[in-house]
């Protein structure tokens, strides 16, 4: 790759992970798996992979902005944690 792809691409991530944490600070109880999240909260004009956004997903997991739930089936489920998506004035 060069250069200037690599730019691109952490331009997409960056926007991606914006996207995500906008779609939060507007649906602050939304709870989704990954397939849920690539359909109904990121704008179409990003168009990111499923592993560009898991990715995404993992980084706002360790971050402490999102927990992701198991559950019985062992689907996962994505969520904001309290306290990190209210609105700011």
């Amino acid at each position: 790759m060069r250069s200037n792809e690599w730019a691109s691409a952490g331009d997409s991530h960056i926007r991606l992970r914006r996207a995500l944490e906008e779609y939060l600070r507007g649906h602050p109880r939304a709870s989704d798996t990954l397939a849920g999240i690539c359909d109904w909260w990121i704008p179409p004009e990003l168009s990111p992979t499923p592993k560009d956004v898991e990715a995404a997903l993992d980084e706002l997991v360790a971050d402490g902005v999102l927990q992701r739930t198991v559950l019985i089936d062992r689907s996962e489920l994505y969520s904001a944690r309290r306290g990190t998506t209210e609105k700011r004035d």
